[in-house]
């Protein structure tokens, strides 16, 4: 999958992250089956609170190990495919920003080039987030 093929309302969410991938110069993975491909939202380095204080990197890098929050990159080719399962259709898209469990083995976090992608299965979304909601005041506000 290339970085172009993402589309700019996506990239929009979150666009420190999307530089860090347009630097790494890689390609990202294709995921299987039904995982999701997930962007960890992982705050901007630098950032204030909303009371003014600075943000330490430390605590900043916290999102890496901490993180449950994601923007869907992409989606495997048998995501949302059992009915029973999924009666209404796919829980979210590409595009879409989910939460996901922060316990067992379901999500497998790894980094691609600087920034922190993760595998879910479809069954893993707990909810999505809606567009207009500011993913750097939901992480760590």
């Amino acid at each position: 999958m290339k970085l172009s093929d993402i589309p700019p309302d996506v990239q929009a969410r979150a666009p420190h992250l999307m530089e860090m991938m347009r630097a790494s110069g890689l390609e990202l993975p294709d995921p299987e089956g039904w995982q999701l491909l997930c962007l960890q939202y992982v705050r901007p380095e630098n950032q204030k609170s909303s009371g003014g204080i600075i943000i330490p990197t430390m605590v900043a890098r916290e999102d890496e190990y901490q993180g449950r929050i994601g923007i869907v990159l992409a989606t495997g080719q048998n995501c949302w495919s059992d009915s029973a399962r999924f009666p209404t259709g796919p829980r979210c898209m590409p595009g879409d920003a989910i939460i996901w469990p922060s316990a067992g083995a379901a999500a497998q976090r790894f980094k691609w080039g600087s920034v922190q992608l993760t595998l879910i299965p479809d069954t893993s979304v707990l909810a999505t987030v809606p567009a207009e909601v500011d993913l750097g005041k939901v992480v760590g506000g």
